[in-house]
């Protein structure tokens, strides 16, 4: 999956990820639940984006493909952009955020590579801030929130939830075992007991 962020990003932001990085997972997710929607999103996408370590499967697991459930993510303190992302949405929905304006999406990313532009499979949590608003990008290769529109780096594949497989191109939906590493990432996890205990 798609690179880290540039180191840049870590030096320009020393203090505050020196601050967050010694805050826990729940006590983020306590801290944020009175926050604005907007704030929320920008605590959790710095929050992963800081305290968690670029790796890829095969460094973390032995595996080329493996989608780590948050409490993994957070074990391990390592993963790549669908753990990263995979863990922000939930992380939103527990702060409140409705699941149904939370989408993850799988996409393929424009990276710069020998005096050409490699097309790299990438991960990326869409959030809209209103039902028919677009969406804003929560990204670990690129920290800043932009709208969708504003990201012409990204080619969208997939749109899902734990509800809905929707096709960027057709926009025809699907159910979501026809994605079958969504689905076994959903098999793996109690999502069901969770998202029914955060009220979604």
């Amino acid at each position: 999956m798609a690179a880290p962020l540039d180191p840049a990003y870590f030096s320009s932001k020393n203090a505050q990820i020196t601050s967050i990085s010694q805050t826990t997972w729940h006590e983020l997710l306590d801290s944020i639940r009175l926050m604005s929607e907007k704030q929320q999103v920008d605590q959790v996408n710095f929050y992963f984006n800081s305290v968690i370590q670029y790796v890829t499967d095969e460094q973390n697991w032995g595996v080329p493909d493996y989608w780590s459930t948050p409490a993994e993510l957070l074990q391990k303190g390592a993963g790549d952009c669908e753990d990263l992302a995979i863990a922000k949405y939930f992380s939103l929905i527990f702060a409140g955020v409705p699941a149904n304006r939370l989408l993850l999406s799988y996409a393929y990313l424009a990276m710069p590579a020998n005096n050409s532009v490699k097309r790299t499979p990438h991960m990326v949590l869409a959030y809209f801030p209103t039902g028919s608003a677009e969406p804003l990008i929560l990204d670990n290769f690129n920290p800043d929130i932009k709208q969708l529109s504003k990201r012409t780096d990204l080619d969208s594949v997939l749109y899902f939830n734990t509800t809905v497989l929707i096709s960027a191109k057709t926009k025809n939906t699907y159910p979501i075992d026809k994605y079958l590493p969504w689905s076994d990432f959903l098999s793996r996890s109690d999502t069901k007991s969770f998202l029914k205990a955060n009220g979604q």
